[in-house]
């Protein structure tokens, strides 16, 4: 099985510890590349096992995160990541500028899928996909920018405007500025009959609806 993944991305590798998230980007990715929650642990603890300090751990993490992605580079995040607090630094950006920005008209479509449907899709190409084939992993065929940000916008309480190409990588940054625009819609047809894969949780908006991504006050 092969998985396509584009020059300029941040990966997530996600499941319960002991699952094999480290052994899989030891493999894969560079070590530069891969940046362990439980080695930022050690980082500022001197103790990979220290949960008291996880949270410095983690803002030491997000940091490098965002200074690697400023500057280009691919980017692998090694932690469980699979509770939805885990995810909610990706709202942050709307609440950091008080307004919930999308490129252009907006019209541009994204496409999404719940992490809990695309884990049991690495299992199924695991076990059925003949070796070096590639499948797409769709719940929403194409979500418009626009909603995306609306919805965002809507669930933090902050207007919803169009952001100008003079002002996309002010606002959203050099990483993000160069992919946000993007019209990729999707389909998982193939994958869906081939492999008998059937998402079963919330779409991308559904689960925004759900409120666990966004804070509770200001």
């Amino acid at each position: 099985m092969k998985i396509a993944i584009p020059e300029l991305a941040l990966v997530l590798l996600v499941g319960p510890s002991g699952s094999g998230k480290s052994s899989f980007g030891r493999k894969h990715f560079l070590p530069t590349e891969v940046i362990s929650s439980d080695f930022c642990r050690g980082l500022v603890a001197d103790n990979e096992n220290d949960q008291s300090a996880t949270g410095d751990a983690f803002d030491l993490l997000h940091t490098i995160v965002r200074k690697r992605l400023a500057r280009g580079r691919f980017t692998v995040v090694d932690a469980t990541n699979v509770q939805p607090e885990a995810r909610k630094s990706l709202i942050a950006l709307a609440k950091e500028n008080g307004v919930a920005g999308y490129p252009g008209s907006g019209a541009n479509r994204w496409p999404a899928v719940h992490t809990l449907d695309l884990v049991r899709l690495f299992r199924l190409a695991l076990e059925k996909a003949p070796a070096g084939t590639q499948w797409h992993g769709v719940g929403d065929s194409g979500i418009p920018m626009r909603e995306i940000m609306q919805s965002i916008g809507d669930h933090l309480g902050v207007p919803t405007e169009s952001i100008p190409s003079d002002r996309m990588t002010s606002y959203y940054g050099p990483f993000l500025a160069s992919l946000i625009a993007e019209d990729i819609p999707s389909s998982s047809l193939i994958t869906r009959h081939v492999l008998d894969w059937q998402p079963t949780h919330p779409g991308l908006l559904a689960d925004f609806s759900k409120g666990h991504y966004f804070p509770a006050g200001p």
